[in-house]
């Protein structure tokens, strides 16, 4: 019996969603945990950027917001950076130039969003009644988006042509007859002349779009009056997929087109890939852009993934979690739940201790604890999960994918971290800012959730106070083989985050207990040479 329940409950976890824009809509609320204090600040009717890396929930997040807002009787659409437009490397071609690139992108989302609120009118009863005032407003947005100016050289050409012809012609002729004898002689001349001149004026350039600011606010504000007073949100996802240097030009114009009353804009995105704003040459503090905290106020979900209350409040957030995508689908025989809450869901999939190191392997990430969930199951097969399948799951999944996508520079960077970490018997590294902790390899590594950040700008205790400092949690995958070869050793620290320790030098007395338990930081004097 308990091997058929485990079987039923390793096919789930095999099958689990984990990609958030994969999910039916359906299935967006049953799938979703909510960290309550993302919940509570998006809620809100004011513009949001959404921090995140890759796998932290931030589609999830905005997906379900955007059918939340939906089921209470507003009017909100989600739209999808990565699949704006029509034409493919437009907006990526450096031969254009920027401001063309962004204002076809400016007209790409506008037209994006005009087909989106038109279906949504179309087919939402609660909007049936105010159909003609929506499409009018709408046609105003359609109208302010798509005029087209040529822009380029304008020429004169004249041609003249000038033709003459002279012909002269000349005879003599003798006639005779019975009655009398004739004589004639003939002469002409023909002449004509043909002139032609021909004035043309030639446009030569591009057709480009003409985006008149003021205009599409104003059309905007009419859209947004007659949706009704709960207004319009609108969630843009994936924003850091498009290219850098388009990045704040499009941010400005969003900022003076759909920053009005009545609209509150959410954007989803990767704080180290994008750029929100940027300072106008010679200008004395003017800018392109949003201003973040400003005008647009920041919500970092890594900052409340770490689970800083302790290891407990990190448990319960991953066993809600399976228990969405996977344990609330099984049912008995009666056809009623199996379970009825995560904590006994993981009690029946997890051996004892298998579902902590879990835990500790999924370093707070939805995705990937998702993804190990998928690995440790198909390791079990017909039995519980245990802390051997976790660790070839982690392994598996650390060496594919996450070490396995790494740039050549990155890799180098990683076994230097690691072989520092190993040497001061810690995860944590200290990176100065901003020479080593702000650049592309340590963005690299982070986005592929190989390090983990744990502090910004924070000073050491035996360091300068003038130096500041960016505190990583180095992966827990980058020490897996070490660990079950018996080389290194997992201690609690106190903290949140379990750290290392070589083995031999554990149980033996070389090292003072409270030694063991302090936090130290590695310190990675190579970072200074990334690039």
């Amino acid at each position: 019996m308990t091997a058929r329940i485990n079987e039923q409950i390793n096919n789930v976890l095999m099958r689990v969603y984990k990609r958030a824009e994969n999910l039916d809509e359906s299935l967006l609320e049953d799938t979703f945990v909510p960290i309550p204090q993302v919940d509570s600040m998006l809620s809100t009717a004011e513009h949001h950027v959404l921090y995140g890396r890759r796998g932290t929930g931030k589609t999830h997040t905005l997906r379900r917001l955007e059918q939340q807002r939906r089921l209470k009787g507003g009017a909100a659409l989600y739209l999808d950076l990565r699949i704006i437009g029509s034409e493919s490397g437009l907006y990526s071609d450096q031969e254009l130039p920027l401001a063309t690139r962004a204002t076809t992108l400016l007209v790409d989302v506008v037209n994006a969003i005009h087909e989106g609120l038109l279906d949504l009118a179309l087919s939402d009863e609660l909007f049936v009644n105010d159909l003609n005032e929506i499409s009018a407003a709408l046609d105003l947005v359609a109208n302010a988006a798509s005029e087209v100016r040529v822009r380029g050289d304008v020429e004169r050409e004249t041609t003249r042509t000038d033709a003459r012809g002279d012909d002269r012609k000349s005879g003599f002729s003798l006639s005779a007859s019975a009655s009398a004898i004739g004589i004639g002689a003939s002469r002409s001349r023909e002449r004509s002349s043909h002139a032609e001149a021909t004035h043309r004026r030639l446009e030569r350039g591009q057709e480009r779009y003409h985006v008149v600011f003021e205009t599409l606010a104003a059309a905007f504000g009419k859209v947004t009056s007659a949706l009704g007073s709960q207004g319009l949100w609108l969630m843009f996802d994936e924003w850091s997929s498009l290219p850098a240097d388009v990045q704040p030009y499009l941010a400005d114009m969003l900022r003076r087109t759909v920053f009005v009353p009545g609209v509150a804009v959410k954007i989803g995105a990767i704080e180290r890939r994008s750029r929100f704003l940027e300072a106008k040459p010679g200008a004395n503090g003017d800018y392109i852009g949003i201003e973040l905290g400003a005008e647009a106020s920041v919500i970092d979900i890594d900052e409340y993934l770490t689970f800083a209350q302790g290891a407990h409040h990190a448990q319960a957030f991953f066993s809600r979690l399976l228990f969405r995508h996977a344990g609330r689908v099984l049912r008995d025989g009666d056809g009623g739940p199996l379970f009825e809450s995560g904590t006994e869901f993981v009690q029946a999939a997890f051996a004892s201790e298998a579902f902590t190191r879990y835990v500790e392997g999924s370093e707070g990430l939805p995705r990937d604890a998702l993804e190990i969930a998928q690995k440790c199951a198909s390791l079990a097969i017909e039995r519980q999960i245990t802390v051997a399948h976790v660790n070839g799951a982690c392994t598996s999944y650390f060496l594919q994918s996450k070490e396995g996508r790494l740039s050549a520079p990155a890799g180098k960077a990683l076994r230097e971290i690691v072989r520092k970490c190993v040497e001061a018997e810690s995860r944590l590294i200290a990176l100065r800012r901003p020479a080593q902790s702000l650049n592309d390899v340590v963005a690299e590594l982070y986005d592929q959730r190989l390090i983990h950040r744990r502090g910004q700008g924070i000073s050491l205790p035996d360091k300068s106070a003038s130096e500041c400092f960016d505190v990583f949690l180095v992966d827990l995958g980058c020490f897996v083989e070490r660990i079950n070869r018996g080389q290194l050793r997992l201690v609690d620290q106190g903290l949140r985050d379990l750290g290392i320790v070589v083995a031999e030098h554990d149980g033996h007395g070389a090292r003072d207990a409270t030694a063991v338990r302090r936090a130290r930081y590695a310190l990675v004097p190579a970072a200074s040479r990334w690039h």
